[in-house]
């Protein structure tokens, strides 16, 4: 224990932050710990050195990209567009655009040879076409940065009590609808019984036995905790802050979830597995605002263009994995243009009222539990790997 004190104080003293003892675990990754560091740098940058920054790291990608791989080497050439027409932020939009299928028909010859360390990842499938793709190795701690970095933010630190809501099978894995995850001061709900009025009494009693004061999980599962509550006898915990991710959020929504648990803050995100694009809440208002760090998004109109305030666009991102590089990627997802603008630490980001996309929708089970898609969607089960299609069926 004595070792354990030494190092997190080290490292405390050499990032000046205060650390709690499941901090000083993701501290000792460099790649969290450079990450983290980066993005305590750069909440000072104008927006110049923002497009700067940007501009080299796309520039370095696409390079790679033509480079190292057949995929797009053989699409930039039937375009006639080499990385040497890369002069500038804006010439990136002359880059032709893929999508799902795209990569999944080139899976192959979209692997960058001259790339390090990688990993599979799959996406969830919540859409009908989950997609096998490569990722960086150093992408996973440098994500679980981003998060602390913003969490922080707004209040939350690693290893405080919290409530985690997000579709794991826990009565399957445990026996009880409830259990205790020690390591990183969590207790998991299992989701699949929330609208079951006869489970409220096992997860009333485990909430109240730990006192979180946080809560982290999907939109759709946290609301029918919220209805739970509403509709019970009993008084409903109290929260600091609730994390919401993976889902739309709707305003309605979480004015009852903020209503029903007294609770001050919710944040959400918008995010997806191919870690290309992260956009998160501002503070002033539910305005969501793309993190021009961890990607590089664009939010194009039918005709191709950026949107204008108030307009409709897909999303459109790209990727600072080298792995398997996706360059001005078509996510599915849409989003309505804002033209909010905030001074503090998220100022060069892209500002957005709300996002289309991720739906919250239920399976309804034979016994009439609503079971939301993303449980399912969102495992990334290694074998919807061949997979091409799926399509969720309700009768």
């Amino acid at each position: 224990m004595e070792i354990i004190r030494s190092v997190s104080a080290a490292v405390s003293k050499r990032l000046k932050v205060n650390i709690i003892p499941i901090d000083w675990l993701y501290f000792l990754n460099a790649d969290f710990r450079d990450t983290y560091s980066f993005l305590k740098e750069v909440e000072t940058w104008s927006a110049d050195d923002v497009y700067s920054w940007q501009f080299l790291k796309l520039k370095r990608i696409i390079t790679s990209a033509y480079n190292g791989t057949e995929a797009y080497r053989e699409l930039y050439r039937s375009n006639s567009i080499y990385p040497s027409d890369i002069g500038k932020l804006a010439d990136i939009k002359n880059l032709p655009k893929i999508d799902k299928i795209f990569v999944k028909e080139n899976f192959g010859r979209l692997i960058n040879k001259s790339s390090g360390r990688s990993v599979v990842r799959y996406t969830g499938g919540s859409t009908g076409t989950p997609m096998k793709f490569l990722l960086d190795k150093q992408k996973i701690f440098q994500e679980k940065a981003f998060f602390y970095y913003f969490w922080k933010k707004h209040g939350f630190r690693l290893g405080e009590r919290c409530l985690l809501v997000k579709g794991e099978n826990v009565r399957e894995n445990y026996g009880a609808l409830t259990a205790r995850d020690g390591l990183n001061n969590y207790l998991k709900l299992d989701s699949n019984y929330l609208n079951d009025v006869s489970k409220f009494k096992e997860y009333h009693q485990s909430i109240t036995r730990f006192s979180p004061k946080f809560v982290f999980g999907f939109p759709s599962a946290v609301y029918q905790l919220a209805l739970l509550y509403a509709r019970s006898n009993e008084i409903p915990p109290k929260f600091d802050l609730i994390m919401l991710a993976s889902e739309n959020t709707y305003s309605e929504q979480l004015e009852f979830i903020k209503d029903v648990f007294s609770c001050p803050d919710i944040f959400f995100h918008y995010g997806h597995s191919e870690y290309a694009a992260l956009a998160v809440k501002y503070h002033q208002n539910n305005h969501l605002g793309f993190v021009p760090f961890y990607g590089f998004s664009e939010i194009l109109n039918e005709t191709g263009a950026d949107s204008l305030v108030g307009e409709r666009g897909e999303i459109v991102s790209t990727s600072y994995s080298e792995s398997m590089p996706l360059i001005r990627y078509r996510t599915q997802d849409f989003a309505i243009r804002s033209d909010y603008v905030t001074d503090d630490y998220m100022r060069s980001f892209i500002s957005v009222e709300y996002i289309d996309g991720r739906l919250q929708e239920y399976i309804v089970t034979n016994d009439r539990r609503l079971v939301s898609i993303c449980t399912m969607g969102a495992a990334h089960f290694e074998e919807l790997g061949p997979v091409t299609d799926s399509q969720y069926y309700q009768d």
